[in-house]
């Protein structure tokens, strides 16, 4: 489930439509609620990052014609992570479920979704204190437009571990060259 669908921003984006439009589209806020409770539930396999960029041109105009999705990866983790455990109450070995271990089971990924010996060692760090506003001159996309845009998020991610390399701290930005690796199935 995408982070854009549980955030009231259907009545936000009305100045800018196009600029909050995506597959599927976004709620209203009684359905919004209805989305939270299956999540809290347990009825939601996993939260995702929504990542569909574009230029900021190719969002403009008319809704119809505009690009169908929102630059959100930067923040899906903080963003989810203020709504869901801070202000929602859950616990946070079931968010971690939710964004890691989920997903890892679901996409056979083994070395994956868990800390533990034999894993990678992927690893988010949040202060859950330290709040900030969204701005386009933080974002470290190509095209730097969100939907997010001038949103307040309670908690802050502080750094992130990929394979046990830094590749992002808050001080610094992104410390080192990002460390991808292509995964085309079960992993040995």
């Amino acid at each position: 489930m995408l982070p854009a669908l549980f955030c009231a921003y259907r009545r936000r984006c009305r100045a800018n439509r196009s600029k909050g439009k995506c597959q599927p589209p976004l709620r209203r806020t009684r359905d919004q609620e209805k989305l939270w409770d299956e999540l809290l539930a347990g009825n939601i396999d996993w939260l995702a990052s929504d990542h569909s960029p574009c230029t900021e041109e190719l969002k403009e105009g008319n809704i119809f014609e505009a690009w169908g999705g929102i630059s959100g990866a930067q923040n899906s983790v903080d963003l989810m992570f203020d709504l869901a455990v801070k202000h929602r109450g859950m616990p946070v070995h079931e968010f971690a479920k939710q964004i890691a271990a989920n997903p890892a089971k679901r996409f056979q990924l083994p070395n994956k979704g868990a800390l533990a010996v034999t894993k990678d060692a992927d690893i988010i760090l949040i202060d859950p204190n330290r709040e900030y506003v969204v701005e386009r001159e933080n974002l470290y996309y190509k095209n730097k437009h969100s939907a997010y845009e001038g949103r307040k998020i309670g908690c802050r991610v502080t750094k992130t571990i990929v394979r046990g390399n830094v590749v992002y701290d808050i001080e610094l930005g992104i410390v080192e060259r990002p460390v991808w690796e292509l995964i085309t199935g079960k992993q040995k």
